[in-house]
C-alpha cells in the first residue's frame, strides 16, 4: 500500500506530529508500506493562502501514486490534504491529535 502522509512538522523539527512521522516510518516500513512524507515546512516560507495553495498542488502531485492520503493535523495539512485527495478521489485519513481549539486559546490568551 502507499501512504502519503501530510504533516504540519517533521524532523528535525520537534513536536508530536514530528515524533509520530518518525515512528510510523519505522513500523510501516517493516510491513511492506510505500511512504512519502510531505512536511508542511516546505511552503512555511511563503504568505498565509499562497502556502496553503501550493501545497495543495504539492499534495495532489504526490498523491498521484498513492492509495491513502493522511494528514496529521486538520487545519494547516489537513484542508489541502482532503481536496488533493478528492480530486483525486482518494481514501483520506485525518489524525486529530490533541485539542487545537484548547492550543490556540493557550497561545493567544494565556
Amino acid at each position: 500500500m502507499k501512504l502519503l502522509i501530510a504533516t504540519g512538522l517533521y524532523a528535525p523539527e520537534i513536536g508530536g506530529p514530528a515524533t509520530y512521522v518518525s515512528m510510523l516510518e519505522e513500523d510501516l516500513l517493516d510491513k511492506a508500506f510505500d511512504l512519502t512524507v510531505l512536511p508542511f515546512s516546505l511552503v512555511r516560507k511563503y504568505p498565509k493562502v499562497i502556502r496553503h495553495l501550493i501545497y495543495t498542488w504539492m499534495v495532489w502531485r504526490e498523491a498521484k501514486s498513492a492509495d491513502v492520503v493522511y494528514a496529521l493535523d486538520p487545519i494547516s495539512v489537513g484542508l489541502p490534504a482532503f481536496v488533493a485527495a478528492r480530486l483525486r478521489r482518494l481514501t483520506f485519513i485525518i489524525r486529530l491529535g490533541g485539542d487545537y481549539a484548547w492550543e490556540q486559546g493557550r497561545v493567544r490568551f494565556g
